[in-house]
């Protein structure tokens, strides 16, 4: 309970202290990082770098992540995973540490927002710290932060058995618009376009994205492929389908 009550007293102190300025920077300011170290609890080992990165205001005017700048009536789609702040609750392992907070996920930036009040203003939001320790749930869906190859990403848990945990990793990608040159061309707009991959977290912690093939997707899965093969052809899966996929991994883990 002693670690459980430092680390929640962590979270409040880090999502106070790290500050989301979604309003009048300077693009220079945008674009640079701040780092804040913090360790509450010395006994436990924990410390984290805490960052604050250019952040998108709710109409996408002067936005400069990653280097964007658009203007609200110049941009189609999202950087966000939904729009609007919606209640969640952070997780310290299995512990709910915040519980009923606005929270929104900067999906080109792969950092989520908090409010502590999810009515108050969004240049009030702050950043969670990104990792592999905390998880973020919006509603009944669950995030939780992995490291792969040294880069700390937020994967969506899509399922989980025994055997694997199925997820989905999100993001966007953004094109600049485009303007029309002569009177004979038309403008494009920027857009910002959805981009999902699939990963499979065995039981045994390995990771591995999920390809784009029923053959590959077989030698993914640790069984044998024959009593994989034979489930697919029972059941009639298209396992390239996310649906077929899971219909698979629930046979698998009852077999």
């Amino acid at each position: 309970m002693k670690m459980f009550n430092s680390n929640k007293v962590y979270l409040l102190v880090f999502i106070l202290s790290i500050h989301f300025n979604m309003y009048g920077q300077t693009e220079a300011e945008s674009t640079q990082k701040q780092t804040t170290s913090i360790n509450t609890n010395p006994k436990s080992g924990i410390e984290v770098i805490g960052f604050t990165t250019a952040a998108v205001s709710s109409n996408y005017t002067n936005m400069r992540s990653f280097g964007v700048n658009v203007l609200d009536e110049e941009v189609v789609g999202s950087p966000f995973f939904y729009d609007d702040f919606r209640m969640g609750s952070v997780l310290y392992g299995r512990e709910i540490i915040a519980k009923n907070v606005g929270i929104r996920y900067n999906v080109m930036d792969d950092i989520f927002e908090v409010k502590l009040d999810v009515n108050s203003p969004d240049n009030e939001a702050k950043g969670i710290v990104k990792s592999p320790d905390f998880q973020i749930k919006i509603g009944n869906t669950l995030f939780i932060a992995m490291d792969t190859h040294g880069t700390v990403n937020y994967f969506e848990v899509i399922y989980t058995d025994k055997n694997y945990t199925l997820l989905k990793q999100h993001k966007k990608k953004f094109t600049p618009a485009i303007l029309a040159t002569t009177s004979l061309t038309r403008s494009v707009p920027a857009t910002f376009k959805n981009k999902e991959a699939l990963f499979l977290l065995n039981a045994a912690g390995t990771l591995k994205e999920i390809p784009n093939s029923k053959n590959k997707i077989i030698k993914v899965l640790n069984h044998k492929p024959a009593e994989v093969k034979k489930i697919i052809k029972e059941k009639e899966l298209n396992i390239i389908n996310e649906k077929d996929l899971i219909s698979l991994l629930r046979a698998l883990s009852i077999n």
